[in-house]
């Protein structure tokens, strides 16, 4: 994690009701929340890390909150100090069961330094793997096959 320079996490909600009552607006599978582009590509919440960050679970966390609205309260990290993945050019990303009472919590923000939205206004999403797949960025797929494994 020395050469980090970005980090997120990535959220999902198991909607099976298994565990708890099913959300029957959305398809009974375990779902990934995915924040879409304007280019239609989806992503997870992630960003850069800010001077003076002590960890790359700091920035996930708090890159999760300015892009998705999305707070610590609203979803457990499955043990981040052995969950995590370095995907891509120094991207650690981490994993998080959201809440199922949560998913309405989540909204794509302004960027607090730019006041532009770096993904589609309306374009939080909660997708099957196969679904989110489709349109994932690349260099993010690998992190998808991975919490998928573990969740599993």
């Amino acid at each position: 994690m020395e050469k980090c320079t970005g980090a997120g996490i990535i959220l999902y909600v198991d909607n099976r009701g298994i565990s708890e009552i099913s959300n029957p607006d959305y398809e009974k599978d375990i779902l990934y929340f995915f924040l879409e582009r304007e280019d239609g590509q989806l992503d997870f919440p992630k960003g850069g890390i800010d001077k003076g960050e002590n960890s790359p679970l700091d920035c996930a966390i708090r890159e999760t909150k300015e892009e998705s609205n999305l707070k610590t309260f609203d979803y457990d990290l499955l043990e981040p100090e052995v969950n995590f993945l370095e995907c891509g050019e120094g991207l650690i990303l981490f994993l998080g069961k959201l809440h199922m009472h949560s998913m309405k919590h989540a909204k794509v923000l302004r960027n607090e330094k730019t006041l532009e939205f770096e993904h589609k206004e309306d374009g939080c999403r909660y997708l099957t793997k196969l679904e989110g797949e489709k349109n994932l960025l690349d260099y993010l797929q690998i992190g998808l096959n991975w919490a998928d494994k573990i969740i599993q």
